[in-house]
């Protein structure tokens, strides 16, 4: 079966994730173009790759046991879209909040453009609202 390039940019982007999900930040650092622009929900502006990473080992130091899921990849010219799930337990502090112990889950969409095996854009957007919820921050929806 013949490798594509669609192929071949979904794996970069679930590489990204997984390397992530270890707390692999070298490995993002590789797969991350150093001029890689970032729009994720709650960034203002467009942090560098250096940003990124900090911004990453801050999550990475507030949760654990992370597992990241993609149910549906899409990919097209050197675009990557993945949708999926994040589930993590809240061990250290998170934007003010002490550990609560929790597992959180939620969901998850992120748009890559890939250029030469790197990552030249990063789109992320996740349920912020459910978060917090889920680490008792805000209350919970009513049914």
């Amino acid at each position: 079966m013949k490798t594509t390039t669609a192929d071949l940019n979904k794996s970069i982007a679930r590489e990204f994730n997984d390397a992530f999900a270890r707390g692999d930040l070298d490995e993002c650092r590789r797969l991350l173009s150093p001029d890689v622009r970032v729009y994720n929900t709650g960034l203002a502006g467009s942090p560098t790759r250096e940003q990124l990473l900090q911004l990453a080992q801050s999550f990475l130091g507030a949760f654990s046991d992370h597992i990241i899921r993609f149910s549906h990849q899409v990919s097209e010219g050197e675009w990557v879209s993945s949708w999926g799930s994040y589930k993590a337990t809240h061990t250290g502090n998170f934007q003010g909040i002490p550990a609560t112990g929790r597992t959180i889950e939620i969901q998850l969409c992120l748009l890559d453009r890939i250029v030469n095996a790197e990552i030249v854009e990063h789109h992320g957007v996740f349920d912020a609202m459910a978060l917090m919820q889920q680490l008792g921050a805000l209350p919970a929806p009513v049914h």
